[in-house]
């Protein structure tokens, strides 16, 4: 039962920071496998039980970590999905930034966004089918297509970038409108 339990946390674990991209659940998850790993090898080793001779006290603390696991996961959730999410709009603003800066030294919009933004960070929009990339998609006018990329509005007078996304933010407001 423990080996079933501990497999399913690290299924469910590894599924949902792959979605989330965090590198903290990454952490969370080597430490279950970890477990997982060490049970596998006492049953490898024909032991008559996988656990040892105190095994009361390592179920205690195996059910406690599980429980603990259970009551914190959705709020800990919320936190790694805003994470992400906040760190997108850092990137979005950090860009917006430098294509500011070269707008104003050489008073005009480059093309693509190459020569502005040398190094396009890249994109993680948590929870959503797009995957994560450095795609920067280049438009005249701003027509938001749901590709979950980067969108350069190339415009002579008020060049922009976008997030190129219609689904809403956690929020209640769309990527494409920050």
């Amino acid at each position: 039962m423990c080996y079933g339990v501990t497999f399913y946390g690290l299924a469910y674990l590894s599924a949902d920071a792959v979605r989330v991209g965090g590198a903290g659940l990454l952490l969370y998850t080597g430490g279950l496998g970890g477990l997982l790993i060490y049970l596998a090898v006492r049953l490898y080793t024909k032991r008559a039980t996988p656990w040892p001779e105190w095994k009361s006290a390592i179920l205690w603390l195996y059910a406690v970590c599980l429980g603990m696991t259970a009551i914190a996961w959705p709020s800990f959730r919320e936190i790694v999905i805003k994470s992400a999410a906040g760190a997108t709009a850092n990137k979005l603003v950090q860009m917006r930034g430098q294509l500011a800066d070269y707008v104003q030294e050489y008073q005009a919009a480059p093309a693509d966004l190459s020569p502005a933004v040398p190094e396009i960070p890249e994109i993680v929009l948590p929870l959503l089918p797009h995957t994560r990339g450095r795609e920067v998609r280049v438009s005249t006018f701003t027509d938001i297509q749901d590709s979950g990329r980067w969108l350069y509005v190339h415009d002579s007078s008020a060049p922009v970038i976008l997030i190129d996304c219609t689904h809403e933010r956690s929020y209640g407001h769309v990527w494409s409108a920050l």
